[in-house]
């Protein structure tokens, strides 16, 4: 992910700058967004649309000034968060998934904990229709919206929302008889 942010950089100067930004950072960007979205797969969107903002705007960060510059990167975090929040907010498929909502978010530390629970129920997903396992595995392991989806299957958007539903309805019940979720 790093290298997606290096390209973005012209001078090797900027290049060393953001590495140092990300590597002191990221992790504590990563939490503040995470504090305002509640939510694993929307703090990664956010703190790569804030990596982006930085990456483009690193020429103008000084580091001379560190609690200046922390301040900075916090607030564009928290800007991108709350805008990603917003977006949501207006959207209706907000509603769609809030009356259907199946919390499958990939946690990278989970699997790197090995978490059984999670890692059998990720391996779940794959275990469905290739109807169903294509839009659950857009949606939420891609987090793209029900529209992109729309778009990368070439299929009507209230097509995307039947096959979610049921494909949460099947997860849902195998995990069920596994005893992974109630």
């Amino acid at each position: 992910m790093l290298s997606f942010y290096l390209a973005l950089i012209d001078s090797d100067q900027n290049k060393s700058k953001f590495e140092k930004i990300y590597n002191t950072y990221h992790r504590k960007m990563l939490n503040i967004a995470y504090v305002i979205t509640k939510n694993g797969a929307d703090a990664e969107i956010a703190l790569s649309d804030a990596l982006y903002n930085i990456a483009k705007a690193i020429n103008r960060i000084d580091d001379s000034d560190e609690k200046k510059m922390k301040s900075y990167l916090y607030t564009i975090v928290k800007n991108t968060s709350r805008d990603l929040l917003r977006e949501k907010a207006s959207s209706k498929e907000v509603e769609f998934e809030e009356a259907f909502k199946l919390e499958i978010e990939v946690d990278i530390e989970k699997i790197i904990e090995g978490d059984e629970k999670y890692i059998r129920t990720l391996k779940k997903i794959y275990l469905l229709p290739d109807i169903y396992k294509n839009v659950m595995k857009l949606r939420y392991l891609n987090d793209l919206s029900l529209k992109e989806i729309s778009e990368v299957l070439n299929i009507p958007l209230n097509t995307v929302k039947i096959q979610l539903f049921r494909g949460a309805k099947m997860l849902r019940e195998i995990l069920k008889e596994e005893g992974v979720h109630k």
